[in-house]
């Protein structure tokens, strides 16, 4: 084909083919490979435009806050937060009756944040309770735990006697019950810990001659006359350097009446026997008395106890 497009002589074809075959084999790469280059310059002179979104995102790295972004977030937040279940709801509504309640009836004596202040506390003989310091005298609970919901009800609704502390049976239950819950706010310890498991309360002993008699045994077997007096009339030797944690002055029950503060009735006086009175220097006898001896040393209590005469 070559041949005849030359017209070259009979003779030369071979050479001009060697010929050609090696420039084939020499300058066909080269050249293939100067076109590559080339272009590759071309394309690195003279890039493409840049795309509109990266450049907006270089020109401004602060990504951008309106309200098309915060507030279906806000929206979604707010869909997701489960609400206050019912018991819940029921136990704020409770607690803030209680605190009317207490406003009405109790911050004249305990003041209204609950620390005992209230405008007539200083000429109370004696000192309305802390409650922000949550130590209570009468509980169903050993000592040191925390009184239950119940005996916070039947303090309330009983009174204290001998006290400025009134009863309250008067108003109506829920009311009470909303002021228990609100008095629980008042001290952190609520918070920390959850009220103590009451005492357990053997049947309750007839009062024989006989229980008493152990009673008085007991009685003195646990020097309670040191504080209580020999008669226990509060009058023991101990009696006039007795003070509760804050240095107040306080003096130990005259246990010949009926007015005792505690309660009525020999129950209300094992109870105390067995517990204590926290924040008073009555200790509790429950590590130290088995149910027997407490229930006889109760009943020996309650054959003291004789109106007190007011003439």
């Amino acid at each position: 084909m070559l041949q005849m497009f030359l017209k070259l002589p009979y003779g030369n074809e071979a050479s001009i083919s060697v010929t050609f075959s090696r420039w084939h084999r020499t300058w066909l790469p080269l050249a293939t490979v100067l076109l590559v280059v080339v272009g590759g310059c071309t394309a690195a002179i003279d890039p493409p435009p840049p795309d509109q979104t990266t450049q907006e995102k270089k020109s401004d790295p602060t990504p951008k806050l309106g309200n098309e972004k915060t507030e279906p977030l806000q929206a979604r937040v707010k869909e997701e937060r489960p609400p206050d279940s019912l018991a819940q709801v029921e136990t704020n509504e409770a607690v803030a009756r209680g605190g009317n309640v207490y406003r009405e009836h109790c911050s004249n004596c305990h003041g209204v944040d609950g620390d005992g202040k209230g405008k007539v506390a200083q000429d109370l003989r004696t000192k309305p309770l802390d409650f922000t310091k949550g130590v209570y005298k009468f509980r169903s609970t050993p000592s040191g735990d925390l009184p239950t919901d119940d005996d916070l009800f039947r303090t309330i609704s009983e009174g204290i006697p001998g006290t400025a502390m009134d009863s309250y049976k008067g108003l109506p239950k829920t009311d009470l019950r909303a002021l228990v819950m609100y008095l629980k706010t008042l001290s952190p310890r609520f918070l920390k810990r959850p009220p103590g498991t009451p005492i357990v309360f053997p049947p309750a002993h007839l009062p024989t001659q006989e229980a008493v008699t152990r009673g008085l045994q007991v009685y003195r077997q646990m020097q309670c006359s040191a504080c209580h007096g020999d008669e226990a009339r509060g009058n023991g030797p101990l009696a006039q350097e007795l003070t509760d944690p804050t240095g107040t002055p306080i003096r130990p029950a005259d246990l010949t009446t009926k007015s005792l503060k505690s309660g009525q009735g020999p129950q209300a006086i094992y109870r105390t026997i067995m517990t204590g009175l926290d924040g008073t220097p009555m200790p509790s006898y429950g590590d130290s008395l088995d149910p027997e001896e407490g229930w006889d040393l109760a009943l020996y209590i309650f054959s003291l106890a004789q109106p007190r005469d007011t003439h």
